[in-house]
């Protein structure tokens, strides 16, 4: 479990392969904090990395990500995660 506040940026993309099969769906990633959805992340047939920012309160709890496809053939798909901290207010 984690304690924190902040934000989470989120990277993902598909293989040169996985883009270039045009028969391939969207790959969807659904992030959730503490059993909270943070939002989701769609990656299309496109090439390179999308990145997004998402926020989450101050909490304690497991980070889950939950990634899906209707189609998982050639659906090579790779993810960076990272939590940034809220800075404290004095």
């Amino acid at each position: 479990s984690l304690s924190v506040a902040g934000t989470l940026r989120f990277a993902h993309a598909l293989s040169d392969g996985a883009v270039n099969d045009r028969s391939g769906a969207p790959v969807t990633t659904t992030l959730s904090f503490g059993g909270h959805i943070l939002g989701r992340a769609v990656r299309t047939n496109a090439v390179g990395f999308a990145a997004q920012t998402f926020s989450f309160p101050p909490a304690v709890g497991d980070l889950d990500v939950v990634i899906t496809t209707p189609q998982d053939g050639a659906r090579h798909y790779c993810f960076s995660a990272e939590i940034h901290a809220a800075k404290e207010q004095r």
